[in-house]
């Protein structure tokens, strides 16, 4: 379903970016 790709998306952010900026990304956009 779409949460697997949103899941690979910010796999592929995680890998560019590092771990941190991806954390504040997935905060940004799923956190309620």
């Amino acid at each position: 379903g779409p949460g697997s790709s949103l899941d690979v998306a910010f796999y592929l952010l995680e890998a560019l970016l590092g771990d941190k900026h991806c954390q504040e990304v997935k905060r940004l956009m799923c956190m309620p």
